[in-house]
């Protein structure tokens, strides 16, 4: 009998430790949000006592969120990233961290738009390239020699007010959440082979095998009478190589990166921005929506921060990429105002061109209307 006694008295005492022990643990995979009643009641968190831990009372859930990007692992654009990610973990003290697909391992650059819209990752980087496909009042903001300001404050003073002015290009967001954006206003950069020899004026290029990465690009070469190549990536190196073309309006990562250097010795460089490229970094708008006010509102303040790391590594980057080209033997030839102009104004006939085409595929938008205001938040932001 005593030892049924005993063992009894210690079933109960096993049975109390479980249970007090199940009560104050507390599991990143806890994703529940617990309130107090009084903190239901006023919008307020509840007191704590001073010798309470706070992970007793921290009832705000754990994410680990998928995190996709087409950029290299190990290279630059993606260094930059992971450096936005830590910065988003560090301002949700721990809160929301993430599982990190780079190099496309988890979906094409086409579809990361409509891929994080649709939950297959949680949030992710999406070239303005991409959405430009599927958003055409967006697309306006990236059109050839369009001055969008100071590129550290573009997101407050020309984005933000773009789409709260025009509702219909936030619709264009629906789904997904702009979390953080890096704009780069980029200068153009006409690279050419031994061959063709170094090009100065818009002249230079009639008669030229010209490849260019977008078709607003190739029409703009072909309004200068240059002839249009078509060339998949994997082919750039050899094509030319072997002359098959002569002329490629790149900027200086793949120079390097790439090694088209040794192919495309010549690089002239227009004295203004020629074109304005977003890398957004989008949350699903379901996963977003979780996060508590505060988590949203310290990720968004991560922009201008972000913007000015991300400026400074890649003006760093390119200025090491120029010396290397000139240490190889490549020239760099730094084009004047007057020559810039000439390519400038060789744009504004590809500019109306492409406004009329966005405005034939979108009779509802006032496409002239919104560039029109798209251009004067770009000169108030300068």
């Amino acid at each position: 009998m005593k030892k049924i006694l005993a063992s009894a008295l210690i079933l109960s005492l096993i049975l109390v430790m479980l249970s007090g022990c199940g009560q104050s643990n507390t599991s990143k995979e806890n994703t529940e949000v617990v309130s107090s009643p009084a903190a239901e009641s006023t919008g307020a968190a509840e007191p704590v006592e001073a010798e309470e831990s706070a992970e007793a009372t921290d009832d705000i859930p754990y994410w680990t969120l998928t995190y996709h990007s087409h950029s290299t692992e190990g290279g630059t654009a993606a260094a930059n990233e992971q450096w936005w990610l830590d910065r988003v973990t560090e301002a949700t003290d721990g809160h929301v961290t993430f599982e990190t697909y780079f190099s496309g391992t988890l979906m094409t650059e086409n579809d990361a738009f409509t891929g994080i819209r649709d939950g297959i990752a949680d949030c992710g980087y999406v070239s303005s390239s991409t959405i430009n496909t599927i958003a055409p009042g967006f697309s306006l903001l990236t059109m050839m020699f369009t001055n969008l300001g100071n590129e550290n404050s573009i997101y407050e003073n020309v984005v933000v007010p773009y789409m709260e002015q025009y509702p219909q290009v936030a619709e264009e967001m629906n789904g997904v959440v702009i979390g953080g954006m890096q704009v780069s206003s980029l200068t153009g950069v006409v690279n050419s082979t031994e061959k063709a020899g170094l090009i100065v004026t818009p002249d230079d290029m009639k008669g030229k095998l010209a490849f260019a990465p977008t078709d607003v690009i190739t029409n703009y070469f072909i309004d200068m009478g240059a002839a249009p190549v078509s060339i998949d990536f994997t082919e750039w190196y050899s094509s030319f190589e072997r002359g098959i073309a002569e002329v490629m309006w790149m900027g200086w990562g793949p120079m390097v990166d790439m090694s088209l250097g040794e192919v495309l010795p010549y690089h002239s460089v227009l004295g203004m921005p020629t074109d304005t490229t977003f890398a957004l970094l989008m949350f699903n708008e379901e996963v977003w929506n979780e996060f508590p006010a505060e988590y949203q509102q310290a990720i968004l303040g991560l922009i201008p921060e972000y913007q000015a790391y991300s400026s400074e590594a890649t003006i760093e980057s390119e200025a090491e990429i120029r010396q290397v080209l000139e240490e190889n033997g490549g020239t760099i030839y730094y084009m004047n105002d007057e020559e810039t102009q000439l390519w400038a104004d060789a744009a504004s006939s590809v500019i109306e061109a492409q406004l009329e085409i966005v405005q034939s595929e979108n009779p509802d938008l006032p496409v002239n209307e919104m560039y029109d205001y798209i251009c004067q938040l770009g000169e108030d932001n300068t």
